[in-house]
Order: C-alpha cells, then structure tokens, then sequence
C-alpha cells in the first residue's frame, strides 16, 4: 500500500503546510508493506491417553519454514517434552517441513506427558524457525496426554465342598510397582464356619506381573444340600502403580458332595517292645456318637494277642485317644486288630463305632509290635600304639538301653609265638571290671605298655570281654588284638588332590603312626601346567617352605582312623574366566623337623594338585560372535534377494553415486575404485552393478554392504558385550525362476568380558558362502545359503596375558519369502527363515579349545515403500517387526525384533540422506540385548565434477572403530580389559571440502577440513587433495592430511600424524 501527501496551497483545509505558512514543495509518496500473519504452530491427530508404550502426534507449523528445517532441529531444539522424550521426527510429506510425525515415549505408565513448542527469538539461533520475510515462530502450542490406568477385576471361581475355591485378581496391563489390595468374603447363600472359613486378607500382585490368586477353604458336611454362593469382595486399595478398580465382586459356588466315609487309624504304634508296657493313638475321621465311649469299649474294640488293652483316654477332641497296653510274653509278638463296624447297635450298651448320622467305621486295623533282641557287645582292634603309651580298646553296643551294660575284660596270651608281647612289654590284666552307661553305646579300656629302650619288633597283646547271665545282653565278638609298634613314624601325602578353579587344594599330610613329640613337615610347590604367583598374578599361590605341625597325640582333622594321624595342607588357587583346561602343580614334602622325629616316605613325598578350569571365555563369546555374523551373512543375503529388481547403485560413506544409462560415469568410476584405496576407503557402504548380457535381464550382478551389530549378555557368572562389523562382497546370476550366486564375507568383532579377572576379545573371519532362491511364483520366493570361514581369535586378560588361537565358522540358513499385498509403491510382505552356526576356536597355551553353537528361527512381517519424483528424487523406506526363538550355547529363549531403514536422494539438489536401525526389543534371556543403527547425510550440488563445496555427515551407534577401517585394521587389545561388558560408544563423523580448478582447470585442489567425535575422544583432521579433471589430464591423484588425535581420559596421551598419498593410473 502506498500512502501519498500532496502539495497543495495552504489555502486548502487539506494543505500540509509548515510553521512558517509554506506548502510541501512537491508530492510525497510512503510505501507501507502488507500485513502477514504471524508463523505459528499447532498439533492434531492427537491420543485420548496413553500406557506407557510409544505414542505419536502430528505438529503442523502455519507456514513452510526458510530452507526447511531438520528432523535433528525438530526434534532436539523445536519441542520440550515432560514426562517422555521424543524418539523421532519424520516429515509427513518428503521434501516438505511443514508438517511432522512426532514418536514419542513416555517415561513409564502413570505419569502424563507434555509437548510444547519453544519460540524462536533469533532467526540465526536455535531453534531457528523463521519464513522467507523473517517472520519467527511465536508462542508455541502445547498438547498433555494423560496416562490410561490398569484396571483391576476378580474373577469367579467353583469347587466342590471340603476343596478350596481359588478366585483370580487381574490387571488388564501389567505395571511398574506391586499393586496390593485387601479382600473380605461375604456369605451368599452359603455360612461361615459351617460351609466355609471367612477371610479378610491382603493380597499383591508383583510389578510386571498381571494376577495372583485367592483361596477360600470349604467344608464338607453329610447333608444333601443345594449348591451355596460365597462372594468375595474389594475392601481396600487397589495401591501402587495408578490402577484403577474394575469389576471386585466374583462369586464362588460350592457345588453339594458325598457325605466323607467315617474311617480310623493307629499313630504313635512302636516297631518293638521291650516287654513291659507301651501306648499309641487311635484316631478317627469323625466324632463318634456316645459319650461313654472311652470309658468302656477298649476292652471290645481291640483284639489283642501277648497283651492287654489296659485304659483309653481322649486326648483333646473326642476323634483322638490314647491307648496303654500290657505285654504277657516279652519274647513274642504283639498284635493289635480293630475291625470295621457291621452293626450301630451290637456293641455292648450300644456303644458300636459310629457316627451320630450312622455312618459305619469303613476300614480295618491291625499292626504288629515285635520284641526287641538283646544288644551285641563287641571289642574292636587297637590302633598301632608306640611303646610306652597306653594301648587303647574299644567297646561298643549294637544300641542304647534304659540300663547300664556291665562286662568284665582280660588280658591272655592265645598262643606263644614271636609277635606275642611278654610281661616285659605291657602290663597283664587278669580281671578288668567295664560299663556302658544306659543310654550310651560304647566305652575304652586300656592297657599300659612299657618302653623297654629295645628297639624291638613289633607285638601283639590280646584281649577278651565277656558278661554275666543275667545281663540283657550277647558278646558277638569277644577278642580283639593291639600292635606295639618299636619304629620311627614315616610321613607322607595321602593321594592326589583336585579342586574347582577358584577353591583350594587340600592335600593331607600323614604320619604312619602315633608320635611322642611335635613333629613339622616342611612342603613347598612346584608349576607343571599351571603357573604359581602370588594373589592374582598365577594360577596358585607358591608356597616355598610352608609347614604342618602333627603335635603328639593328634588325632588329625581329616583322619579316618588312629592308623592315620595327620592334618591337612591348604594351597589355594586363583579364579579366572578364561576356559584353560584342567592344569596341574606338584606338592613336596621338603624337610622334617626336628630332624630325627620323622621320615620321608620316598615314594609318597610328592602329589599332584589339579585344577580343574571350567570358564565360559572363550565360549560365551564365540556363541555371539558366531550368532552375529550369522545374522549378518543372513540378513544381506536376504535383502539382496528382495532387492533384485532395484537398479544399479552405490553408496560411499552414506554418499549414493549415480549411474549414467546403466553404466557408471567416471566419476561414480573414481568411488567405486576408492573403496579399496586404504585411508579413502568409507567406514559403511552398499553397492549393486548389474551387467547386462544383451538382453533386458541383467546377467551378472555384482553387490556388496557393510553392516555393525552390537549385543550384550550374560553367561554364568560374566557379562560379555562388543560389536561385530562384517563386509560382504557376493556375484550372482539368475536363470528363469532360479538365482544362483556366491558371497564372501570379511568380519571383525571386538568387545570385552566382565567376571572374576575380565578382559578383552577380538576376532576376525573371512567366509565363503553359496546361495541359491527358486522363485516358486511372483509372489514366492525360498532361499537357502551356507557358510564355511577361518579366522583368528585374540583374548587379553586383565592381568596382561594375551592368548592367540585360530577359529572356525560354520552356518546353514534357509528362509521363505511371500509378498501379501502390493499396490501403488506399497509392499507388505511375510518373510520366515532358521539359521544355525558353530564358532570353534583352536586349544593354545593358556586357553582351551573351544565350541559354541548358536541357532535362531525368525518369523518377520514386513512393509515398504518406495516412491520417486521428477527429477530424480527417490524415497526408499521400510520398516521391519518380527518374532524370534534363540537356542544353543548362548541366550536361549522367544523375542521380539524391530528394524527399518530409508534412503532419499535429491540429485538436483546434490542431497542424499538414509538411516537404518535394528534392535531386538524382548527377550526371554535376561539382560540379553543387540542392537545397530546409523545415519548419513552428503551434500554435493555439483555431482558431475569434483569443483566446488561438498559435505558429509555420519552418526553410528556402536564402536568408534567401525565399517571397513574395522575389517582390515588390526587394533590393540591394550586397555579393553576392565571396561565393562558391552562397552562402546556412538562416533559422529563430518567433512567438508571446496574444490577449486588448478593447472589450467585439468586438475581440481580440495582443501578439506574433518572431526571426528566420540566417547573416547576428538580426531581433527586437514587436508588438501589433488584429482584429476579433464579426461585428457594425466590420471593422478595426491593427497596430504594432518591429524590430530585428543582422547578422553587421565593421562591419556594425544596424538599427531601426516600422512601423504598418491596413485598413478595408465
């Protein structure tokens, strides 16, 4: 609009004159702009509540923004989020930034969760959401989804009377916190006491569960009656976790049964008799009718053999009654019968077993009581006894009585003889005088031996026991012999000893006999396999002079009998995770002292210590390992398979190269060839050249991808994690419906363990896989490959020790799959498929050969879409959702899987962007994760030629040293022990460069600037590269870079490097 003041004559009323009385001197003309709303935001497409899981609404700005925004600056500056994050921010239109798909994920299930707008403030700041004329971004919109409760409803229940009835408590979602509630019962019908027992109970359901049970008893009674009702009712709560009530009110029905049979028992019956008198209980199953039942009917009730029933008394309730009875013969059996009931009234009085209702005792009793037989008295050998001690013999009984057991013992001569000791050699006894005491089953005698100062052989003395007619008792066996033993006392050690890595040795140390002073048995150790140390640094503990005292008269722990006299030597061993194989040391007696007390027994001075090693490294890992690159290998395969009608392609450090009528150009020429050129080789890629044979059907096609899986997991007592990235370059041709092809995969897998020491792993293989897929119909496709590789396997322990070993990899898959629907760039297909793998590595010093097996059976449903535009402009996505069952030596168990990826590429705007993410999202096996993801994004808007800017951007998720540069390098393992399972961190990379013409525009110079960030630290890099141009110019190239290295970390050491490079081509 434009507002004009005219010049006019002060005369006119409308005149615009000055103080001075003059007219403006001419027209003058202000231009006012129009008005323009201001840009706001707002969402729609917004949930009533949520559950806790992953919701999504949709934000739609009033205007599109000035050069768009990114999904980065809507997601991590544009919104603010309480109570939740947002997972991901997807345009809904490609190419389009006004309007976006937000995910969002709620911190848990109870608490609501905000999204809100910030405003921007400055059109050069963040967020920086302005329009073309800088109108900023007001006020934002702000949206509130409130949590949905779990909801808490009793189930009914029935039972039959005298069994319980069981009534559940459910949730409709299982939450966070345990959910506890008070529950009472309610007659309905049906009375407390008589039908059933009432309760006022507390129950709980445990956090992440969705019920738990309550139990009502019932009685049986003998009526014929109608079923009853009992209702069980909310009385209080539900608490925790936000639940809300539902239906609380469940009826039970006790269904009517047969009246119970009116049975009896005896408890408390004794296996033998001694003769005199002994009691036990007779119990029914119901009160009896008759009050002067007890008082009458013992003498009726039971028929007794050898005995009496002499009285019968209730014991609490009238179903309980104790029973005496009197033995006539203490030599013959006892037996007591009580038969069923025929007749309520035969019995004396009418005092028949019956109930009031006149139910019948339903069963026999009878039970038999035998006498006990007379103790056995025997006399026991001596030990060898050193002359001059006392010789020690002993007595015993085959069981306890009420009585003292009194024997009489002597000394005797059998026969003369040259072993036989003389008067000279002990002191005779001719009527020794014993008693075991009631209630004890042995007793010693001794006879003192003399020390004659000759060293004689060894004699015998002999004793005999025998006891009086009228004891309760029989002497079985009467004589027993003791040696005087005249010689030195030998030591040695008794046997082998073994024990679980972790535990100790116990080796025991004998003497052949009783010693009259303290005698100390040196022992040192000495490494076969296993290796000693000190603490942790071995296998064992050395011990270079260690000693066993064996005091006079010690008896020994450990010992067996007197001959054996002794203590145990303890050498303890050190725990680890590495699987060595059992591994050996030797024990030595070295020395005795004081010299003299003792021998050496030359041939049992030394044993073998074992340790036996049952550690799951290498085989934890070796599973995972083995179950990655197989899922790799699988899953390439796979997406080759879907992808056969796709056009050629390649991709370079997330940068799609383009193809020029089905060939590539010179420059798509250039990256293909820097992908095999050291340095220039990109960290992921993906490719696929189709060569055509003549006919509209490729003939050969050539393809290849890089792929990074990260996993986490537990194996007995460790916790081992790392990453697996694997290359895969394969060839294939198809003939009518059948495609045959060949692989060949380069994988290298890095991680680390935690356990009793810890430690890092690293490994490397290259595979060789055959593939085949018969097209069954357009919409059927099976598949199958298999798989055979060799590699290397490198374990560094936290102690510093460092194993090599070779490995093997063996797999088979096979898998199916069906498109479902298919319209307008849209694909929703089912795809199955099993794989199987067996990872070996090779037995070498310090670590024992190991074998993992790892299997997994998939059923995946999958969509897609792909969509192009003028131009060029090309969008791919697909998103992934799958179940999965595990088996083997690793995580066995059912879960649940997500992938998806997308790729988009503008030419004309030199734009390519694409991400992809897999995570297994449950598992049965707890702690049990994988997961992988990355993004990419290039600029070049000038593809045809090397001249002007370029930039590219990557993101991953996993170990810095990823991609093609972890393939082929070959790290160090120093510093990976102690890390911490699992450990890795995500690695954001970006360069940018400007190529500038140079020598007369033949060559091109690109000054090139890159950083490299991670967890581990910063890379800073810049560069200057020269490239030829013009076709005509000498195919050279040269390139110079700086890098500086600043790793995180105390005492971190930081790096410096110049690298210079060149190629000729001709």
């Amino acid at each position: 609009m434009t507002l004009t003041a005219l010049s006019r004559p002060c005369s006119n009323r409308r005149a615009a004159c000055g103080d001075d009385g003059k007219p403006l001197a001419r027209d003058v003309a202000v231009e006012i702009p129009a008005w323009r709303p201001p840009l706001t935001a707002s969402f729609d497409r917004v949930p009533g509540g949520h559950d806790g899981t992953d919701f999504s609404v949709r934000l739609v700005l009033s205007e599109e923004p000035q050069d768009g925004i990114t999904a980065e600056t809507v997601r991590d500056d544009l919104l603010s989020v309480t109570g939740g994050a947002i997972l991901s921010a997807t345009p809904w239109a490609a190419g389009a930034a006004r309007r976006w798909i937000l995910a969002v994920d709620p911190d848990n299930g109870t608490d609501a969760v905000t999204v809100a707008v910030n405003a921007t403030t400055d059109c050069g700041g963040a967020p920086n959401v302005c329009t073309e004329d800088g109108r900023m971004l007001g006020v934002g919109a702000a949206v509130t989804v409130n949590s949905v409760p779990s909801v808490l409803n009793f189930r009914d229940a029935e039972a039959t009377e005298g069994e319980p009835l069981v009534f559940t408590a459910e949730l409709t979602r299982a939450v966070e916190e345990d959910v506890s509630f008070t529950w009472s019962t309610v007659g309905a019908g049906a009375s407390e006491g008589s039908d059933y027992t009432g309760a006022v109970t507390q129950a709980t359901i445990a956090a992440g569960t969705t019920s738990a049970t309550m139990t009502v008893e019932t009685h049986a009674d003998i009526e014929a009656e109608a079923s009853e009702i009992v209702e069980i009712r909310l009385t209080e709560g539900p608490a925790g976790g936000g639940v809300a009530k539902g239906d609380v009110i469940a009826t039970g029905l006790i269904l009517d049964g047969p009246p119970p049979p009116f049975t009896a028992r005896f408890e408390g019956m004794p296996e033998t008799h001694d003769g005199g008198s002994f009691t036990f209980d007779l119990v029914l199953s119901h009160v009896p009718k008759n009050g002067a039942f007890g008082l009458f009917t013992h003498t009726q009730l039971f028929a007794v053999t050898n005995g009496t029933a002499t009285s019968m008394r209730r014991i609490g309730s009238r179903q309980r009654w104790r029973v005496s009875l009197d033995v006539t013969d203490a030599t013959q059996d006892v037996t007591i019968t009580m038969n069923r009931t025929t007749d309520c009234d035969a019995g004396p009085f009418g005092l028949a077993i019956c109930t009031e209702d006149g139910r019948k005792l339903d069963n026999d009793l009878s039970a038999t009581v035998t006498p006990e037989a007379p103790p056995e008295l025997r006399i026991a050998d001596a030990p060898d006894t050193d002359e001059g001690d006392d010789m020690v013999f002993k007595v015993t009984l085959s069981r306890s009585v009420s009585h003292d057991v009194p024997f009489t013992w002597m000394t005797f001569t059998p026969a003369p003889s040259n072993d036989t000791a003389s008067a000279e050699d002990y002191t005779a006894v001719p009527d020794g005088a014993g008693t075991i005491p009631a209630g004890e089953t042995e007793a010693t005698l001794s006879v003192e031996t003399k020390n004659d100062a000759w060293d004689d052989a060894d004699e015998n003395v002999w004793v005999r026991i025998s006891v009086a007619e009228d004891v309760d008792a029989v002497v079985a066996d009467a004589e027993a012999v003791g040696k005087i033993t005249q010689s030195v006392p030998a030591a040695y050690i008794d046997g082998d000893a073994s024990a679980t890595e972790g535990s100790t040795l116990w080796f025991k140390v004998r003497l052949t006999h009783v010693t009259h002073r303290d005698v100390s048995v040196h022992l040192s150790t000495s490494d076969g396999t296993a290796t000693g140390g000190t603490g942790s640094s071995g296998d064992y503990t050395t011990q270079t002079s260690a000693a066993v005292t064996i005091t006079k008269g010690n008896t020994g722990a450990e010992t067996t009998s007197t001959e054996f006299l002794g203590k145990v030597f303890g050498v303890p061993t050190t725990d680890d995770d590495v699987d060595e194989g059992d591994e050996t040391m030797t024990v030595t007696i070295t020395t005795i002292s004081p010299t003299g007390a003792a021998t050496i027994d030359p041939d049992r001075a030394s044993a073998t210590g074992t340790i036996r090693n049952d550690g799951p490294v290498p085989v934890a890992w070796l599973a995972r390992f083995g179950r990655s690159l197989g899922t790799q290998v699988t899953q390439a395969i796979g997406d080759r398979l879907r992808d056969e009608r796709a056009a050629s392609r390649l991709t370079l450090g997330g940068v799609a190269v383009q193809f020029a009528e089905g060939r590539l150009d010179e420059g798509a020429a250039r990256g293909l060839a820097g992908l095999f050129e050291g340095d220039s080789a990109p960290r992921d890629g993906a490719f696929r050249l189709d060569f055509a044979d003549g006919g509209e059907t490729p003939g050969l096609t050539a393809w290849g991808r890089v792929d990074g899986l990260r996993f986490e997991g537990t194996e007995e007592s460790i916790e081992v994690g790392g990453e697996v990235v694997t290359g895969i370059v394969g060839v294939d041709r198809t003939w009518g419906d059948v495609l045959l092809g060949l692989a060949v995969s380069r994988a290298r897998g890095k991680g680390t363990w935690e356990g009793a020491s810890g430690g890092g792993i690293e490994q490397s293989m290259t595979s060789l896989h055959p593939y085949a897929r018969y097209a069954v119909s357009d919409r059927l496709d099976v598949w199958g490959t298999a798989g055979f590789g060799r590699g290397r396997l490198e374990v560094a322990t936290g102690e510093g020790e460092t194993m090599e070993a070779g490995s093997r990899f063996l797999m088979g898959a096979a898998g199916a799959r069906g498109v479902l629907l298919k319209a307008d760039g849209w694909e929703l297909a089912g795809r199955t498929d099993v794989m199987m793998t067996r990872t070996t590595s090779g037995e070498t010093r310090g670590m024992r050969a190991g074998e993992a097996e790892a299997h997994r059976f998939r059923l995946v449903l999958e969509g897609s879409r792909n969509r192009s535009w003028d131009g060029g402009r090309r969008l791919d996505a697909t998103l992934e959702i799958g179940l999965r069952h595990d088996w083997g030596d690793a995580e066995t168990g059912t879960g649940a899987e997500l992938g998806g990826r997308f790729r988009y590429a503008d030419p004309a705007l030199g734009l390519a962007m694409g991400a992809g993410a897999r995570i297994l999202a449950v598992h049965e096996a707890s702690g049990y994760r994988e997961r992988g993801a990355s993004a990419t994004f290039s600029w070049d808007p000038r593809p045809e030629t090397r001249r002007g800017p370029t930039l590219s951007l990557k993101q991953d998720l996993g170990d810095p040293s990823s991609g093609v540069d972890a393939l082929f390098g070959r790290d160090a393992l120093a510093g990976t022990a102690g890390d911490g399972a699992g450990s890795g961190s995500g690695r954001f990379e970006g360069t940018f460069g400007y190529g500038l013409p140079v020598f007369g525009g033949a060559f091109v110079g690109t000054p090139n600037l890159g950083l490299g960030l991670s967890d581990d630290g910063r890379d800073v890099r810049l560069g200057w590269r020269l490239d030829r141009e013009r076709a005509r110019a000498p195919d050279f190239r040269l390139s110079i870079d700086a890098t500086r290295r600043e790793p995180d970390g105390d005492g971190a050491r930081r790096g410096h490097g110049v690298s210079l490079t060149g190629a000729f081509r001709w």
